[in-house]
């Protein structure tokens, strides 16, 4: 059983300016590493058993190194465990990475 969710925040890149975001007042560009982002998954791999993690933004999407970061998740995380929450902006460039790597955990923002 899953006890906790760790949010990711990759970017606080966004194709959108809702009011009610978190991030609406900060769009500074910011985005997390794809190298740190690994190797903080490598040092906290028995935290992380219990946890779901949450792709979020920004617009994931929109972070460059999002492929990168799907194939790790892929690879290193059990399924159950990986969930996207995207706006739906890049959904046609990443369908395919998107569906093999979060399966139906995608939360649509709107």
């Amino acid at each position: 059983m899953l006890r906790f969710t760790h949010r990711f925040i990759f970017t606080e890149n966004c194709d959108k300016s809702c009011p009610h975001c978190f991030n609406a007042d900060t769009r500074a560009g910011r985005q997390l590493d794809a190298d740190r982002f690994i190797s903080w998954m490598r040092l906290n791999k028995d935290f992380l058993k219990d946890c779901r993690l949450k792709i979020m933004g920004g617009e994931p999407t929109l972070h460059p190194d999002f492929v990168e970061i799907c194939y790790y998740l892929k690879k290193k995380v059990p399924p159950f465990q990986r969930f996207l929450q995207t706006t739906g902006y890049k959904w046609h460039d990443y369908k395919l990475v998107i569906k093999h790597t979060f399966g139906p955990r995608v939360m649509f923002n709107d």
